[in-house]
């Protein structure tokens, strides 16, 4: 009898240790998904940022490529005007 009255109060404590541990886990787990989802959310906007800068200094030779082109031109037709203008002199 005495026997059997341990053995419940040992297991009642067993089961309240594996209850309070089992809580500690899934507190812990959920901590864990939290943070790996926050670590996917900010691995998504650093590869969108990365991509936008990379789109960006396409765009930024381009735009020098441009600038180079119309300095050129720019260039040519000044000599163009200075030329007309000595030859009306």
């Amino acid at each position: 009898k005495v026997t059997d009255e341990h053995n419940t109060r040992l297991s009642a404590t067993v089961d309240k240790l594996l209850a309070e541990s089992n809580e500690r886990l899934q507190v812990q787990l959920r901590e864990r998904m939290q943070t790996l989802e926050e670590k996917n959310n900010l691995v998504q906007e650093s590869e969108k940022l990365k991509k936008q800068l990379e789109e960006t200094q396409t765009d930024r030779t381009k735009l020098l490529d441009e600038i180079d082109k119309l300095k050129n031109e720019l260039e040519n037709v000044r000599k163009e005007l200075q030329r007309l203008q000595q030859q009306q002199q």
